[in-house]
């Protein structure tokens, strides 16, 4: 899947204007990079609440 977007990153033609232009790339990016963000920022949040509570959190009723 990488593979695939670096190669959907150049162009099919050397000139290319906005209306030519290939937004596969966008398309897949736009995910990938939301992912990535959702990912990182829970695992700083969930790294810093078991920095806060320890590993033996209860339940509140």
């Amino acid at each position: 899947m990488t593979f695939m977007n670096v190669v959907f990153l150049f162009p099919t033609t050397p000139n290319t204007s906005a209306i030519d232009m290939n937004y596969t790339v966008v398309v897949l990016g736009a995910p990938c990079c939301l992912w990535s963000g959702i990912t990182f920022r829970c695992t700083e949040l969930c790294t810093g609440l078991l920095a806060r509570y320890g590993t033996s959190v209860t339940k509140v009723n």
